[in-house]
């Protein structure tokens, strides 16, 4: 990754040097020294990250907390308790499916999208309804073939 930056920076350089030395050296060379400094200070764990939307926020707030709370569990069993440990996760990525649904779906209906609110809905009802043993699971309110 290193030498990619460093490799452009170089093709950058390179190639705007000489149009900034034809037209007027002080504002080009001042300009890409600008860029050389940006990039240099632009490392991968400072990177800008676009915005996102409200409800995105709001999932992500989600699935951070879910992770927390997973990391906890982890700790909180003994590696002897492998089957109880292996319940409460499931348990647990079963009640942050539900809340990430219940943010689309209030998303959904604020934004007027009768027919996506009706199958994050029927989402909902699949994981809130157990499946038959040895029968089809429905998926999104339809039964699988």
């Amino acid at each position: 990754m290193k030498r990619f930056i460093i490799i452009t920076m170089g093709l950058i350089c390179f190639l705007t040097t000489g149009s900034a030395l034809a037209t007027d050296p002080g504002a080009k060379l001042t300009q890409v020294a600008g860029i050389h400094a940006k990039n240099a200070r632009q490392t991968p764990g400072n990177l800008e990250i676009p915005a996102t939307s409200p409800m995105l926020t709001e999932i992500q707030a989600v699935m951070d907390s879910a992770r927390v709370r997973e990391s906890r569990l982890r700790l909180e069993y003994a590696p002897d308790q492998t089957a109880e440990l292996a319940l409460a996760v499931a348990e647990l990525k079963k009640t942050t499916r539900l809340q990430v649904l219940d943010i689309q779906l209030r998303f959904a209906r604020q934004d007027g999208r009768t027919h996506l609110e009706r199958r994050i809905r029927a989402s909902i009802e699949d994981l809130l309804r157990p499946a038959a043993p040895g029968g089809p699971r429905p998926v999104g309110g339809f039964v699988a073939d």
